[in-house]
């Protein structure tokens, strides 16, 4: 299982020079004398004044994701509100001018450095919105596959556009009237696959950020094996995934992080494909200083010092953060079309999401399960990347970050807020061996789906969401018919990731947090029109089927069916469908509409006596869920 996250990334980078103020999107921001983090579970943004070591908060609920910092406003999006947050900062105090409806999960947002134009990223909408200085709408740019993660060029010409589903990344000429998006071009790494024979999938997992000189744009992805079979489950004989991972040390694996390298000219089009792609692993220490720790996380952010010279990768899941040298001269070619780099990674406390550098230069990095801030010292980090370009030891080239200043309180209580931090844990060896740099959150998306479907021994299973209380929907694993969810994060950790002695209590709290994480908005949900109302009569028709299993409080029956050749497949909830594609077990529909043509064969329901009006109606419908 791969891939970050629930919240995401909550620093919007002020970072010198001036002009390239508000270019990136992210969970933190910097202005002259403070910085800004936005705590999305907890519904907080708080102010760190860098002088005095103060803090102000101010709740406004509404999941806040992302900050653009202009001026003495600041722009946060509220993801779970269909709406920006407009704040003031006037003598250290926060305070909520307005809010500013949007669409459907906003997520990312940047701004033009005279604020003159804004944009948002609306997440479930696969809609980009250029927004004027009032945040009023200039216009709609259509991008497909969770559009998440943004970056505008310092020139205010060109936005790169991240899409959490699909490996997409699309850049738009702003300039331009009509905006068209146009994805921009990877090359292939091999290693996948048992034969090693096979290229790997990409994935994208944060927020991508330009260099201080805006000629080169780091994007974070995951280059996953998304064709072999695993070994076996632990406890079969000849099977453990424990030692399978461990077995892998450094190097090629089932699963990549890295940053992607783009050069682009003076108004941030793409002089050419990505690339070079930058490994991002290394060794975190331990207990045991002979015994440092594998570690290769997924990215949710990546920053740039105010020179350059070092590339950050926050490692949401295993308290790290990787310092790469930036400068493609320094790296060398690796296994499978990898270049490596000069690599410091940093210990930090738990979930570091993004990073903000301070008007001297100095990084902060937000921990976001300790809704936390903590400082990066520069100094030892250059040294060791420096000792490794003169020809010294890279394996053990470690630091640690400054001990933690807390900045809000603990709002979701002892038990969720376990379950929170086990299910992005990819570092903790009761709920996955370390090696493996996996967590539940890396396939599970932001508690939800990462658009993908996965070999295991018994087929192609695509990945299911868990959003809302998903505990209502048993049983679990398509068709192992498994009861509770405490039992699925068991499987899932124990037999499938490495994990060794999981406890019940922590088990009971991974279930907690998954009930407590809500339902996928989307733009239609809840609508009634005419045609979803024709649509609903249809879906109920005794003839058509789909009700007979899809009915109750979370549209599901939660009983086993045969159907496509494959006996007892627990039947899934329809809330939220529209936003969690692709579809059946084994991801073979792409859209809703392909399950409804699939439906003409009988083995699901059957609409082979539906027009293609009465299948829109049916659709519709169900993009209301």
């Amino acid at each position: 299982m791969l891939r970050p996250t629930l919240a995401l990334l909550s620093f919007a980078a002020c970072t010198p020079p001036p002009e390239t103020t508000g270019t990136g999107s992210q969970s933190a921001a910097a202005s002259e004398d403070a910085l800004y983090v936005a705590h999305t579970d907890e519904g907080v943004v708080s102010r760190y004044d860098l002088e005095r070591g103060t803090i102000d908060s101010l709740d406004l609920g509404g999941e806040p994701s992302r900050i653009v910092v202009l001026g003495d406003r600041l722009l946060v999006t509220l993801r779970a509100e269909r709406s920006i947050a407009v704040l003031q900062d006037v003598d250290g105090q926060l305070t909520l001018l307005h809010r500013v409806e949007t669409g459907a999960e906003p997520l990312g947002i940047v701004a033009s450095a005279d604020g003159e134009h804004v944009y948002v990223a609306l997440s479930t909408q696969d809609e980009v919105h250029e927004l004027d200085r009032d945040l009023s709408p200039v216009r709609v740019i259509a991008i497909p596959g969770r559009p998440s993660w943004l970056a505008l060029h310092p020139s205010g010409d060109t936005l790169y556009v991240s899409a959490a589903v699909g490996g997409i990344v699309s850049y738009v000429d702003t300039t331009e009237p009509e905006a068209t998006p146009i994805p921009i071009e990877f090359p292939t790494l091999m290693g996948a696959g048992k034969q090693m024979d096979q290229p790997y999938a990409r994935r994208l997992t944060g927020d991508p950020a330009f260099n201080p000189d805006g000629d080169q744009l780091a994007i974070p992805g995951l280059w996953v094996d998304d064709v072999s079979v695993p070994g076996g489950n632990h406890g079969e004989e000849g099977h453990d995934p424990a030692e399978r991972y461990e077995k892998l040390g450094l190097g090629l694996s089932p699963n990549n992080p890295g940053i992607a390298l783009l050069d682009v000219d003076e108004h941030g089009a793409p002089l050419g494909a990505a690339g070079p792609i930058v490994y991002a692993e290394g060794y975190a220490a331990t207990d045991d200083p002979e015994h440092p720790m594998v570690v290769r996380s997924y990215l949710a952010s990546t920053s740039y010092s105010a020179d350059g010279g070092l590339l950050f990768g926050t490692m949401e899941t295993s308290k790290n953060v990787i310092v790469l040298g930036a400068d493609p001269a320094t790296m060398s070619e690796g296994p499978g079309g990898f270049f490596l780099s000069p690599t410091v990674l940093v210990g930090t406390g738990a979930g570091p999401r993004g990073i903000a550098l301070a008007p001297d230069g100095v990084p902060w990095v937000h921990l976001f399960l300790d809704r936390a801030l903590s400082r990066i010292e520069l100094a030892p980090i250059q040294a060791l990347i420096d000792a490794q370009l003169t020809g010294g030891e890279a394996a053990k080239a470690m630091v640690t970050a400054e001990p933690a200043v807390e900045l809000t309180a603990n709002t979701l209580g002892s038990e969720i807020t376990e379950g929170r931090a086990l299910f992005y844990a990819a570092t903790n060896p009761a709920v996955v061996t370390p090696a493996a740099g996996l967590s539940c959150s890396a396939c599970h998306f932001e508690g939800r789906n990462d658009g993908m479907t996965w070999p295991v021994d018994s087929g192609i299973r695509q990945t299911p969401s868990f959003a809302g209380p998903v505990s209502l929907t048993a049983p679990f694993t398509w068709t192992a018919g498994v009861t509770t969810l405490q039992e699925e994060a068991r499987i899932t950790s124990q037999e499938r990731l490495g994990g060794v002695g999981i406890t019940d209590a922590q088990l009971d709290a991974i279930a907690a947090f998954l009930d407590y994480t809500r339902d996928v908005d989307h733009p239609r949900k809840g609508e009634v029109t005419a045609a979803t109302e024709r649509g609903l009569a249809l879906f109920n028709r005794y003839d058509i089927g789909c009700a007979g299993c899809h009915n109750g409080e979370r549209m599901t029956d939660q009983l086993p069916h045969d159907m496509f050749g494959l006996k007892g497949v627990d039947t899934p909830s329809l809330i939220g469908i529209a936003a969690t594609p692709p579809y059946l077990h084994d991801g073979r529909a792409a859209t809703l509409r392909d399950v409804l043509k699939l439906s003409q064969t009988g083995e699901m329901g059957d609409t082979s006596s539906l027009s293609e009006a009465d299948l829109d109606d049916i659709e519709a419908y169900l993009t209301t869920l």
